[in-house]
């Protein structure tokens, strides 16, 4: 018996598990060794009772351990399981798992006897917990790739995992497109079908990793082009088949043969919209003053010399143009004493050298047309981020709204009209680039409040010692249970990544920090007006405060 015993001790231990056997009229418990070395004592290190196990247990825990011995007591069920902490000897709580049954009961059904194994499983809870950051960490980066993102099957090509941007390029939502197959996003016109799809899968399964375009399909059935990028890869221990999609809509339409000259300047653009619109998507509006400033220091070099380049070009072609004129006009026929200058003649009637000259002329306009835009928008970010001006000082309100209205014109310009009623307004005592993000912001949103088209109204004016920005958009309004809730920090009624619910929050701050306040009146399905209100001098405002 007691070899058997060992045994048992020994296969306890191993097993990080200990036994115990509580008699509950006497109070009396039993533990084996091995539960006292689970928890790091030796045998008979506190007392061996109810009390003295007790001692040890979380206080957290007490009432989990209370209700199971009611529900006992009241002749609940035999066998009961529960998870508990109890303190190590060298400090510290170790997670226990409890296995336990009620031996005997008394006539009345109160338990006599109870026994059990107590399990350890404080790793197999920190390694759980471990994975699920992990997981939780793997998550978040993933859906904050601003390309779509698709985890297939290597083997079948079902789609196994997508990010939210995935979903949003697309149309779909996450459990739909998971179910999708390549026919639903594809325009199916060949070579987009679903065979050619499941053709240039099986080449990257295979390892050879694939880049082409794509015309791919939305929910609503409208078309757009894609750039695909797949290749095999061990994700989790499994091989995977990886695909990167991103919309290049907008580049197939852009005529690159008429902009080659202004390729770098082209580049440049691409990336400041690229820049802007992740700005105003993701409302990082604390950060988007220093970027917007970054960007529009870049594209002063190379708009200087390309400028530069483009008049110095202007004028060796109006010479060049000068001197092949003087020579018609001096031989129109192409002389045959001047073989090399009929060929010349010749070669321009083949050409169309009158057409050539007329659509060079139109091509310089068009170019320097472009480059004054684009020094716009340099100047426009430069007036909007206000860089080197992080201090308060006397700026104009309507420079700043004009500013930020070029900058998000973008997100408006399709379904907005835009008015401004300005009134006369001095100078305040501000932080201008704050008070900008506060205007983008507000402008964002009417836009976002419009589904198809509406207008957005901006008015201005003085009332007494202070100033009133007001901006209201003919929208879909905001519901009067929502009204008190609009500046909480991540509060949104918008879809899923469309906002964080942190830009009016952050709006609210700045205009706090300017001793001023915001009001917002709106009626659903007609629109909404928010109203910002802010001193002249928000110095005085502070001094002619009373103590706190």
């Amino acid at each position: 018996m007691s070899e058997i015993e060992d045994r048992l001790q020994l296969a306890l231990s191993a097993a990080n598990q200990g036994l115990w056997d509580w008699d509950r009229p006497s109070g009396s418990l039993y533990l084996s060794p091995s539960y006292y070395a689970m928890l790091g004592f030796k045998s008979g290190d506190f007392p061996a009772t109810f009390d003295g196990w007790s001692s040890l247990l979380h206080p957290d825990d007490a009432v989990l351990i209370a209700r199971h011995l009611a529900e006992n007591a009241q002749g609940g069920s035999d066998r009961f399981e529960h998870e508990l902490r109890l303190r190590h000897r060298e400090g510290g709580w170790r997670w226990i798992h409890a296995y336990g049954m009620v031996v005997t009961r008394d006539d009345r059904g109160a338990p006599l006897r109870l026994v059990g194994i107590n399990l350890d499983i404080t790793e197999q809870r920190a390694a759980a917990l471990a994975l699920q950051e992990s997981e939780a960490r793997f998550r978040a980066i993933f859906d904050s790739i601003q390309e779509g993102i698709f985890i297939h099957d290597i083997d079948t090509g079902a789609i196994l995992a997508t990010n939210k941007r995935a979903c949003e390029m697309f149309g779909y939502r996450e459990n739909e497109i998971l179910a999708a197959s390549i026919e639903d996003l594809s325009s199916g016109e060949s070579p987009y079908t679903q065979a050619d799809g499941a053709y240039w899968m099986m080449r990257a399964a295979a390892g050879e990793p694939q880049s082409f375009e794509w015309h791919a399909k939305r929910t609503d059935g409208s078309l757009f082009w894609t750039e695909i990028n797949m290749r095999r890869a061990e994700l989790a221990g499994q091989e995977r088949l990886l695909v990167v999609v991103r919309d290049i809509s907008r580049r197939k339409g852009r005529d690159e043969e008429l902009r080659q000259n202004l390729e770098r300047q082209v580049q440049l653009n691409k990336k400041l919209e690229e820049a802007h619109n992740q700005l105003l998507q993701s409302e990082k509006l604390a950060s988007i003053g220093q970027l917007a400033a970054g960007v529009a220091h870049e594209l002063n070099n190379p708009i200087g010399f390309v400028h530069s380049n483009l008049g110095s070009l202007e004028g060796y072609l109006k010479d060049l143009f000068a001197i092949i004129d003087a020579c018609e006009i001096v031989d129109p026929g192409g002389s045959a004493e001047c073989p090399p200058l009929a060929a010349a003649l010749r070669l321009m009637a083949e050409k169309d050298y009158t057409y050539i000259k007329t659509d060079i002329a139109a091509l310089m306009l068009e170019s320097r047309d472009g480059l004054s835009r684009v020094r716009k928008i340099v100047q426009d970010l430069k007036d909007f981020s206000r860089v080197g001006e992080a201090e308060w000082q006397w700026a104009d309100l309507h420079k700043g709204l004009d500013s930020t209205l070029n900058i998000v014109w973008n997100e408006l310009k399709y379904k907005c009209k835009v008015t401004k009623e300005y009134g006369e307004l001095p100078e305040i005592h501000c932080l201008p680039s704050q008070l900008n993000q506060v205007f983008m912001n507000l402008l964002v949103n009417a836009g976002q409040a419009i589904v198809e088209h509406g207008e957005i109204t901006i008015r201005t004016g003085r009332d007494g010692d202070g100033v009133w920005v007001a901006v209201s958009d003919t929208g879909s309004g905001i519901p009067q249970e929502n009204l008190n809730r609009i500046f909480e920090p991540f509060f949104t009624t918008k879809p899923v990544g469309k906002g964080t619910g942190l830009g009016l929050s952050l709006s609210y701050g700045i205009v706090v920090k300017h001793r001023g306040r915001i009001e917002v009146t709106s009626e659903v399905g007609k629109g909404t007006t928010f109203r910002v209100i802010l001193p002249i001098d928000p110095v005085l405002e502070i001094s002619a405060a009373p103590p706190n």
